[in-house]
């Protein structure tokens, strides 16, 4: 609560000064500055307002980006519901590239206009969410030094394989964010480190980097989105534990803040529509529809995030095939692995996917643990009921997969033919995937 408090006050007093600001000398890049910092704050709704309508008379055009986000944050802040309490009238999340411009002059309160070198077509935030590793890597070098740069940098050392890099500069920025209340990048960092935490690194610790951000409050208009996807997380989280009221709750008001199909991990209530459907054929087709919505969109790391968590839950042939439908992510990254292990599994070819899994980083274990018990689970349905037959694989013809015991069951060093059923039961699966 302190820390929320804290965040509502800076943000309070940030408003007043950029609304005395742009009252001394109106500018769009002022304007843009005082409507980033105002959002959600009752007490600023009439000069908010007033702001809006002078920029919307004026016609934005480096913030056009921005402003059409903003537009969508506060329709979706009325909230129309749908029938499992969903908003409705979900919109598409605006083009990255339109965001850029806007997102340099907001965190320079220095800049009457955006930077010449902020080309949209080379932007980083373009690169990372398309998956265009070797792009992001490069256009990560020529970012500015502003908090919301570093942490757009450190997304960049993840996707590049360089994960216990990025953990700990995420880290350092979340503390420093914290120590200035600053909201937006304290909500950004949270949501890469959680993210990377869950998959990679310290379950506890991505549980613990969660709550810390869903109790900041309201969050601003950049970060509105990613606050959004990890309350999506958590309203998983709470259907895995049987809170299924919380669930609904959570799964409401993150649909509030990040309602259509967005270009990162959460983004979407369609993914909580999916993620906790317990029947899993219904799962199958669901969880694919989430993946092609996204690679529909061009969010290729969105939809590898999406196959990641949902092979930990359920595995069927829907999935699999959107997963191969995933574009490649153009340059090393640590989230190629997956659709070469989604053909392993779903052709029943245990040494390969034994290889592929113990070529992963450590800290991957218990995810990987989780995928294979969901594939097990798939290929156990499978052969009682006959419907999947196969000669490569050492999962069938058998209802049981082989029960050698070895040290290399998933979770430590693997050895083909160890598939023992040593990871979590469906009721203790992680929060998000």
């Amino acid at each position: 609560m302190m820390l929320a408090r804290r965040m509502q006050d800076a943000a309070r007093r940030r408003a007043a000064q950029r609304y005395a600001r742009w009252a001394e000398r109106p500018t769009e890049a002022r304007a843009v500055r005082y409507l980033d910092a105002a959002f959600g704050s009752a007490g600023e709704s009439a000069r908010f307002r007033e702001v809006l309508a002078w920029l919307e008379d004026l016609g934005p055009t480096f913030s056009a980006g921005y402003v059409e986000l903003l537009r969508q944050a506060l329709r979706a802040a009325g909230g129309q519901e749908g029938a499992d309490g969903a908003p409705s009238g979900a919109e598409p999340f605006p083009d990255p590239r339109s965001l850029v411009e806007a997102l340099a002059v907001i965190a320079d309160d220095d800049l009457e206009s955006p930077p010449e070198d902020s080309d949209p077509d080379r932007c980083v935030i373009r690169a990372i969410v398309t998956g265009r590793i070797d792009a992001a890597r490069d256009l990560s070098e020529r970012l500015g030094a502003s908090r919301l740069s570093a942490a757009l940098r450190c997304h960049v050392l993840y996707l590049d394989g360089r994960i216990d890099e990025a953990i700990l500069r995420l880290r350092a920025l979340l503390e420093e964010a914290s120590a200035d209340a600053d909201r937006d990048t304290f909500l950004i960092a949270s949501h890469g480190l959680a993210l990377i935490e869950r998959h990679w690194g310290d379950p506890a610790a991505s549980h613990s980097i969660l709550s810390a951000a869903l109790s900041v409050g309201q969050p601003g208009v950049v970060s509105s989105t990613f606050f959004g996807a990890m309350l999506h997380w958590a309203a998983v989280d709470a259907h895995d534990r049987g809170r299924y009221a919380l669930r609904d709750a959570l799964w409401r008001d993150g649909s509030s803040y990040a309602p259509g199909v967005g270009p990162l991990y959460g983004m979407g209530g369609d993914l909580v529509r999916a993620m906790v459907e317990e029947d899993p054929e219904r799962f199958d087709r669901a969880a694919a529809e989430v993946i092609r919505a996204r690679v529909e969109r061009g969010y290729v790391i969105a939809a590898l995030h999406t196959g990641v968590g949902a092979l930990q839950r359920h595995a069927g042939p829907e999935l699999f095939a959107a997963i191969a439908g995933i574009p490649a992510p153009r340059g090393s990254s640590p989230l190629s692995f997956l659709q070469p292990l989604a053909g392993a599994l779903e052709a029943g070819r245990a040494d390969e996917a034994g290889r592929i899994l113990a070529a992963l980083p450590a800290g991957f274990a218990p995810t990987s643990a989780r995928m294979v018990a969901a594939a097990v689970r798939w290929w156990r349905g499978a052969a009682r009921t006959g419907a999947r037959r196969s000669s490569r694989g050492c999962w069938a013809p058998r209802a049981t997969p082989p029960r050698r015991r070895s040290r290399a069951c998933p979770g430590a060093r693997r050895r083909s033919g160890c598939w023992r059923a040593c990871s979590p039961t469906p009721r203790s699966r992680s929060a998000w995937g």
